[in-house]
């Protein structure tokens, strides 16, 4: 089985669960798998790993929004924008990491190994 069959019937699970399809492919993976990266739609993946991705993304956006809006306008040097900015990545990349991790035992989804 290919990754795109597994990763296709993966997402027919989650539908067949109830889950919305806005929820099991958010816009980053999406994105991720356009661009050919094979990963595991969120429901699949680790706590650590979904924390990890959301917490990175989310950090860089953030901060990207908020230099030019509020610490350039107050001369905040960029090292005092890091760490609110590592704060907010992480605090964002644990809820979505339990997020994931609750919504996938709730549903009993198996691992991503078994789906086919």
């Amino acid at each position: 089985m290919t990754f795109e069959d597994r990763r296709e019937a993966a997402l027919r699970l989650l539908n067949s669960k109830g889950i919305r399809r806005s929820t099991s492919a958010p816009p980053l993976f999406l994105l991720l798998w356009r661009w050919g990266v094979k990963i595991a739609p969120p429901h699949f993946r680790s706590l650590p790993a979904n924390a990890l991705l959301s917490g990175s993304n989310f950090g860089l956006l953030w901060w990207l929004i908020m230099w030019p809006i509020q610490w350039l306008h107050n001369d905040t040097p960029v090292e005092a924008t890091l760490l609110p900015t590592l704060l907010a990545a992480l605090f964002f990349g644990l809820c979505m990491g339990l997020y994931y991790h609750v919504s996938a035992r709730k549903h009993a989804l198996p691992r991503w190994s078994e789906v086919q």
